[in-house]
């Protein structure tokens, strides 16, 4: 397969297929990194953001360089001895086996949280239906990770290494700071709420970026648009506590919520229903206290039977 400049950059964004991935992973494994990118790309921009973080991706193969064997001439004085030093010294002078990168992969089921802490001392807690893929070793100038999902990110302070989160769609590049990160693969809009120090939201796509410091809020668009703005950021940071609100949201989007939060099924069969809008506020709400609470608000009858709500028709 012909590696093309369309093609990596349809690999930073994640959007080849399995083929078109393991092409450019083995193509990344083999290359050298200033001679063996196509003709038409732009090194400037990949060296700022893409090639550390691709390789990492792939779990780059840190290739050490092969000691030459240098054997001094000895009088031994027999041919055993001889055979016996030889050896020795072919075995401890041998080149060093390349070192595979080894990593971790957490992912948390629908309707569980759960906190972890990463190789540097960052500490992530995870929100139900996110995952998240790191190394089990940073390397000495970059700390990258994959996700997808919503965590809180509590990240140790290292200016000499960036922390970087891959996200669906977006990037995340800090030093040390604290924020809400939301990015799940299935919705389109992806936001940052930082809680303390600097963020960097940008779409890997365009290279455009916003700077996020405490108290602000970046969001990235169904168009991929960036964007920020001042807000009081608590209700990003509820579900942490048990706090579900849902401010002016299509149902559509809390229908989702309510899925990942008790890791059921919802089906509505009036489609009508998803446009329309809802704000509430809930603390570790009971399953079936919120599904009433919308009945009773939009006026839909509904039945639960192995973990599948199923929401009728509106009333008449």
């Amino acid at each position: 397969m012909e590696i093309t400049q369309e093609l990596i950059q349809r690999y930073h964004r994640n959007e080849c297929t399995a083929a078109e991935r393991e092409a450019v992973e083995a193509w990344l494994l083999e290359s050298d990194a200033e001679t063996a990118f196509p003709d038409g790309v732009d090194m400037e921009s990949l060296r700022e953001t893409s090639w550390e973080e691709l390789h990492q991706r792939v779990a780059f193969k840190a290739q050490t360089k092969e000691t030459k064997p240098f054997f001094q001439r000895w009088v031994l004085r027999g041919v055993a001895a001889g055979i016996v030093l030889a050896l020795g010294l072919a075995y401890f002078l041998r080149p060093s086996a390349p070192a595979e990168v080894q990593y971790r992969v957490v992912e948390v089921p629908a309707g569980k949280k759960m906190e972890i802490t990463l190789p540097d001392g960052s500490r992530v807690h995870l929100n139900s239906g996110s995952f998240i893929r790191y190394p089990e070793r940073f390397t000495d100038s970059l700390r990258l990770v994959s996700f997808g999902g919503e965590a809180y990110f509590d990240i140790a302070h290292d200016t000499t290494k960036s922390f970087v989160i891959n996200g669906p769609r977006s990037v995340v590049r800090v030093l040390g700071t604290a924020f809400n990160f939301r990015a799940y693969e299935d919705e389109t809009m992806a936001s940052v709420n930082v809680v303390r120090g600097k963020v960097q939201l940008s779409d890997p796509g365009s290279g455009e970026f916003v700077i996020l410091t405490a108290g602000e809020t970046g969001w990235q668009d169904a168009e991929r648009q960036l964007s920020k703005t001042v807000q009081d950021i608590s209700s990003q940071l509820a579900w942490q506590r048990g706090g579900l609100i849902f401010d002016n949201q299509p149902l559509k989007e809390v229908f989702r919520t309510i899925e990942r939060w008790y890791g059921i099924t919802v089906e509505v069969q009036d489609k009508a229903l998803l446009a329309q809008r809802y704000t509430g506020e809930f603390n570790n709400p009971p399953f079936g206290e919120l599904v009433k609470s919308l009945s009773f608000a939009y006026g839909f009858e509904y039945r639960f039977e192995n973990k599948v709500l199923t929401i009728n028709n509106e009333k008449p």
